[in-house]
């Protein structure tokens, strides 16, 4: 490795193996409830553990491959993006999912109050 890395250690390939472990021990280890209804459950979770641990070695070593050749931040980079896009995704999901529904309960209040007035009108003309 390149004399650019921390002590000859490349950090972010060493967090991202870290957390693609648990990720994968999680993975095997928790009930996927969505799996639980396919007649091939036995065979999506070994394709599925397959598929996890090639991408754990290929990023691993991808980011291991930028730190040796000294790109230290765009192996930071690679380690957070995907943190980073998850929080846009909520972020913009929740401010969708909070508008949608706050304008729901706003034009319920508008019909609401206005059939209300209507009701009123209504009644004080059958009074006289």
């Amino acid at each position: 490795m390149a004399k650019c890395c921390y002590d000859g250690y490349c950090y972010p390939a060493i967090i991202y193996a870290f957390l693609a472990i648990v990720s994968l021990v999680l993975a095997i280890t928790m009930e996927d409830p969505f799996m639980g209804t396919m007649e091939n459950t036995q065979q999506m979770r070994a394709v599925h553990t397959v598929f996890h641990v090639f991408m754990l070695i290929f990023w691993t070593w991808f980011i291991y491959w930028l730190c040796s050749h000294c790109y230290i931040n765009a192996a930071w980079m690679v380690l957070f993006l995907p943190f980073f896009i998850g929080l846009v995704i909520l972020a913009f999901g929740t401010t969708l999912i909070t508008a949608y529904f706050v304008g729901r309960k706003v034009e319920a209040g508008v019909s609401a109050v206005s059939h209300g007035v209507v009701n009123v009108a209504q009644d004080v003309k059958d009074r006289m």
